[in-house]
């Protein structure tokens, strides 16, 4: 994910959840995940897609692009 910031910062607001801190749990129980999870929103902060695991650089690019274009579907599938 550190490799596309640069390229998405300007069109997605990233936020990060340190699941070590009261925080951080709360939100993965929120939202029911765990470590090596990307939860996306769209603008208004409906969920839009859930990504567990290592992807690749392309992978992520892929769903990063899904998102800034409001085209994403719901996935709760396993990353690689």
């Amino acid at each position: 994910m550190e490799a596309l910031y640069p390229e998405f910062r300007d069109r997605i607001a990233f936020a990060l959840a340190d699941l070590s801190t009261y925080e951080g749990q709360a939100f993965a129980r929120q939202y029911q995940v765990g470590e090596t999870t990307l939860v996306f929103f769209d603008a208004t902060g409906r969920q839009v897609d859930v990504r567990h695991g290592v992807e690749t650089e392309a992978e992520l690019r892929h769903a990063l692009e899904r998102v800034v274009q409001g085209s994403p579907t719901l996935n709760r599938g396993r990353g690689r």
